[in-house]
């Protein structure tokens, strides 16, 4: 197996490539796993060195870099690696909180390194500062998409490195693909193929003269669940095409160079991969839910998970749900819903809702179903729809000693039709 083009889909086969085993086992200094950071990892220093980026003479600066493995394997060999990312004591990033960046980093370096050649600065994606046609590369690692809020803010990032580029010089980026339309959630951009590559070409880089969207149609490429949805442990198995909350996306690879006159890109497979990944889709939606799962009720409490409050509508008895399940996609087709209330008895009634949104964004909520309980088990039941996302959440106080069990499943005997909250 030997990968053909650099500026790629994540594809299982890619670990295959003796290059990219050599860079995972003795650049990185671990073992494979079949996930896309790793991927993306390995993809990154595959591409420098490919550009002559790699070498005793060559600076360079890491966006959004954290204390992440790649730093220490390039660190290593280049003349000199700046580190850069929000690293504050009160950072919104958990992985950049620091007010001694370079302490910090080093504390967590995975193996050896030369300490002389790497150094950490604090960093705003959104405002680079470094001379003009100083470094002869930069790469980041899925942080591009979380930069902005705005198309422009991408396109500005972009030609703010495009600037400190030397002539000749790369940047390399990973960031999150979706099969389908740009999802623009606030710094959590999933871009569609045509947006990204629209960025590249306002922002004056050039690109690779192949995207290439042509990952193999094997098991392991298909669309893959969430385990924390069913509220199971996550595993150690391959995840290359992740399905969430009715989304479909994978990490790709940008290779960007700055140079006088910019590529024509040709997208090679991606109408063709997009249709066997929704057939995929479907066969797997069938399955999952042709019988009772079992749902994580804890996957939206606001106490546990910062920053997702949006996802839970106001109530006007109560703003803080007592479960609150993740989104779920069902497809087309009738759902039921059960939420069992075990031990004590309340004495006031538990609301219960679905409530949906589309999969595309995360606002428009509409109300599918709703029940009361103070005990024992209640059913609720509404029609799925192919371009919404599901949740079950419940509104009320529950005793210390209940515990509230919710589960899902397709019946084609049902049929409802929602209503607006």
């Amino acid at each position: 197996m030997h990968i053909e083009f650099l500026q790629k889909v994540c594809d299982i086969n890619d670990w295959s490539d003796p290059r990219i085993d050599h860079i995972i086992r003795n650049e990185l200094r671990s073992t494979p796993d079949y996930k896309r950071k790793q991927w993306e990892f390995a993809m990154i220093y595959l591409a420098l060195e490919a550009k002559g980026k790699i070498h005793g003479r060559s600076r360079g600066i890491a966006f959004g870099a954290g204390r992440e493995r790649l730093v220490f394997a390039l660190a290593n060999r280049v003349e000199h690696l700046l580190a850069t990312d929000l690293y504050t004591a009160d950072s919104t990033w958990v992985g950049a909180r620091t007010n001694s960046p370079k302490d910090w980093l080093l504390s967590a370096a995975p193996f050896e390194v030369d300490t002389s050649r790497l150094d950490a600065a604090f960093m705003d994606m959104n405002a680079i500062s470094a001379e003009p046609n100083s470094v002869d590369f930069c790469y980041s690692s899925c942080a591009f998409e979380h930069i902005g809020k705005e198309k422009q803010t991408f396109v500005d990032h972009l030609a703010a490195v495009k600037n400190i580029l030397k002539d000749g010089g790369v940047y390399v980026l990973t960031t999150e693909l979706h099969y389908g339309d740009t999802i623009a959630s606030p710094h959590n951009f999933f871009f569609s193929l045509p947006d990204l590559l629209s960025i590249v070409e306002e922002s004056g880089l050039s690109a690779d003269p192949v995207f290439d969207v042509r990952p193999a149609k094997t098991a392991l490429n298909r669309p893959s669940i969430d385990p924390a949805t069913f509220g199971l442990p996550v595993v150690s198995q391959p995840v290359v095409t992740p399905l969430r909350h009715g989304r479909v996306f994978t990490s790709t690879m940008l290779v960007l160079t700055k140079r006088s006159k910019q590529n024509a890109v040709e997208v090679m497979g991606y109408d063709n991969t997009a249709e066997w990944l929704a057939r995929q889709w479907d066969a797997l939606n069938d399955e999952l839910w042709s019988e009772w799962r079992t749902l994580n009720a804890n996957a939206k409490v606001p106490a546990t998970i910062v920053g997702h409050d949006e996802m839970i509508a106001p109530d006007e008895h109560d703003d803080v749900p007592a479960f609150h399940t993740s989104w779920m996609h069902f497809g087309d087709g009738p759902v039921q819903i059960n939420v069992a209330l075990a031990g004590s008895s309340l004495d006031r009634d538990l609301v219960c809702r679905v409530v949906e949104r589309p999969a595309n964004h995360e606002v428009d909520r509409r109300m599918c179903a709703e029940t009361r309980m103070v005990s024992g088990i209640r059913n609720l039941q509404f029609e799925a729809r192919r371009d919404k996302v599901y949740a079950v959440l419940g509104r009320g106080a529950i005793r210390s000693d209940s515990h509230i069990t919710v589960s899902a499943r397709k019946n084609a005997s049902l049929h409802r039709s929602a209503t607006a909250v």
